[in-house]
């Protein structure tokens, strides 16, 4: 396995340290939040509803395992879609998806590879970590939802090839 990004956000004071590893997609504001062991990590959130995480920029490649951890707290309502997204050389491969009860998708194109059970409510911090191994018919997805095993599957076709 080859570790491609993790972000833990120790260390990130403001939005200027974001930029060397991190997309901005729209307005922000940054926030202070307990990570997965309860320390005091940055978190960022978008205020539009659309994207409320940046992307890691940089290419993750096709047949990698790639962990990506974050903190999230959604609106109120809970009318976002698009959480996330791993993307290969302008390739949007895989996306994470918050569905109207709370759970969230990991979707290739409109295919829905894997779900979460645990369910997100609005105005509440969690930290939410994805592990995708990217394969066209061995992929799996693994989540982890405040530290705890949410699943996950295995066999799926988790590359988007346009």
């Amino acid at each position: 396995m080859t570790l491609t990004f993790i972000e833990s956000f120790n260390g990130i004071s403001d939005e200027l340290h974001l930029y060397p590893k991190w997309i901005n997609n729209g307005g922000l504001i940054f926030l202070s939040v307990a990570g997965r062991f309860g320390e005091s990590n940055g978190a960022v959130r978008m205020l539009t509803n659309t994207y409320h995480l940046l992307a890691p920029s940089g290419n993750i490649g096709t047949t990698d395992k790639c962990i990506v951890g974050f903190a999230y707290k959604p609106d109120i309502g809970m009318d976002e879609t698009r959480v996330m997204a791993f993307w290969d050389g302008g390739v949007e491969m895989l996306k994470v998806v918050m569905n109207t009860d709370g759970t969230l998708d990991a979707v290739v194109d409109t295919t829905v590879v894997s779900s979460t059970t645990e369910k997100m409510k609005g105005g509440v911090w969690r930290y939410i970590e994805i592990k995708v191994l990217f394969h066209a018919s061995a992929g799996t997805v693994d989540w982890q939802i405040d530290g705890v095993s949410d699943g996950g599957d295995t066999g799926k076709d988790t590359i988007y090839l346009g």
